[in-house]
């Protein structure tokens, strides 16, 4: 069974946390399945559920005024004996990992956002862009259509063209669609660091009509549908997701679009009865474990038949 092998993970000092007895064996092994499916070995799959389950069920104030975490170095070059530090509560891991998600939630975007403009002027035909932090963690975006597409020399648009919630976004891997048929586009982002992660998918279905004539301008895109997905554990806690699209079902031709996202709210996890305060070089954080974050994964088409694909936040 899988609960028996992730909770073996989590049986080093099991009293550090404070904790709640509520186990929910299905939602552990629910959770189990999406790290793996999420890309992670079974080992660091194991982990992470183990540690976000301690982590949920902890239920008392975690203080780490005048605690110094751990460096960079010690997570890349020790890190049987980090985890084990991190399950036994160590504040001074402890504190690393909760500055490390939020880095990456606060200023991860504008990382990502740099590397990908310049890897863009590289290789016009990128899809995929990963930014990767000193200690191991990373954060990565990637598009995809569902059947083969033409890579043309676009030029990033780097804010979706309809106005929806986010207030940030990256843009990554355009194409140009010039056949008729029904697509199914998606963009996927990924943040990971040793305790955490959380991965959004964002999906829109849509049709392409490449018109009577060979003048983009009678090219045709609907929107047929939109989907998504999310997972996460450590950490990071689901709170809840939803659909969102633009009002435009059908664009035509140039400068018309139609949008659709997925919009997932992450919240720091844990027991809402719990709570943490922490501060280290400019990284403030002191709440509940209802600390909000929103991801967004956005796929944008014009009319004319070039797609775009984004992953934006709010903060």
């Amino acid at each position: 069974m899988l609960l028996v092998g992730i909770l073996a993970v989590g049986t080093l000092s099991s009293s550090a946390f404070a904790q709640s007895s509520n186990i929910n064996e299905k939602s552990l092994d629910d959770r189990y399945k999406n790290a793996l499916a999420a890309g992670f070995s079974e080992e660091d799959a194991k982990f992470k559920v183990a540690f976000g389950d301690k982590f949920r069920r902890n239920t008392q104030h975690l203080d780490f005024r005048g605690i110094t975490p751990v460096t960079d170095e010690y997570v890349l070059l020790n890190k049987s004996e980090y985890r084990q530090k991190l399950l036994a509560a160590d504040k001074a891991a402890l504190l690393h990992e909760i500055i490390s998600v939020t880095k990456a939630y606060t200023t991860g975007f504008d990382e990502l956002k740099k590397k990908y403009e310049t890897e863009k002027k590289k290789d016009p035909s990128l899809n995929k862009v990963t930014y990767t932090y000193p200690d191991g963690s990373f954060i990565s975006v990637f598009s995809k259509d569902e059947i083969q597409t033409n890579k043309d020399n676009l030029e990033p648009n780097y804010t979706p063209h309809h106005s929806g919630p986010w207030n940030s976004a990256v843009d990554v891997g355009n194409s140009v669609i010039d056949t008729n048929n029904s697509w199914t586009s998606t963009v996927e982002w990924q943040f990971s660091n040793g305790t955490s992660f959380s991965k959004v998918k964002g999906i829109l279905y849509w049709t392409s009509d490449m018109g009577s004539t060979s003048a983009y301008t009678d090219n045709t895109a609907t929107r047929t549908g939109v989907d998504g997905s999310e997972s996460a554990d450590g950490i990071i806690d689901f709170s809840w997701s939803s659909n969102g699209n633009s009002p435009t079902t059908t664009a035509t031709g140039w400068n018309q679009y139609i949008t659709g996202w997925r919009d997932v709210t992450w919240k720091i996890g844990g027991s809402a009865s719990a709570s943490f305060e922490a501060s280290y070089f400019g990284i403030s954080v002191s709440a509940t474990y209802n600390h909000i974050f929103h991801q967004y994964g956005i796929i944008e088409v014009e009319g004319a038949g070039q797609r775009y694909a984004y992953a934006g936040r709010y903060q």
